[in-house]
């Protein structure tokens, strides 16, 4: 089912805002192959970033959009349960051209919140996570895709009109 587009019309530090909340990173890639960006975001050491943090990394259920949940883990109470929110690496390709798995397309990696189950905000290890997503961006190998740009909301609040 292909979801009609909608056209919000808002101001740059309005959009910013909205964005700055779910949205982390985003990154635009040419000739991007879903399955092997998928498979290298899994092989990504994210628990080394943060020894002392308990996650859960796997590849997302659904099969559109492509991509990794990072959970973060804590010890379940009767008024708490095992989660405490996440991260999600979403990729996913223009909807008006055929995303078939084998297909290398122009694509984008969209890296946002999982706020379900957080009772506490967990910036620093959105943080420290991202940072080191960016790093490895800087050497992924040509067969998964280029980097064309990186966009991160922290930017768009940066920028005076």
């Amino acid at each position: 089912m292909i979801w009609p587009r909608l056209l919000l019309v808002v101001s740059a530090p309005e959009f910013a805002a909205a964005l700055s909340r779910d949205i982390l990173l985003k990154v635009n890639l040419r000739c991007c192959d879903g399955q092997l960006l998928r498979d290298w975001l899994l092989r990504r050491p994210f628990a080394s970033a943060l020894p002392m943090q308990p996650m859960l990394v796997k590849q997302m259920a659904d099969r559109n959009p492509l991509g990794v949940e990072l959970t973060f883990c804590r010890k379940p109470s009767s008024e708490k349960g095992g989660t405490d929110g996440g991260l999600r690496f979403a990729v996913s390709f223009d909807d008006e051209l055929d995303a078939s798995l084998d297909a290398k397309l122009p694509g984008v990696l969209l890296v946002t919140r999982i706020s379900d189950g957080q009772h506490i905000a967990k910036h620093f290890s959105e943080r420290i996570l991202v940072q080191m997503l960016l790093k490895d961006l800087a050497s992924l190998p040509v067969e998964i895709g280029e980097v064309l740009s990186v966009l991160r909301p922290d930017q768009l609040l940066d920028r005076k009109n």
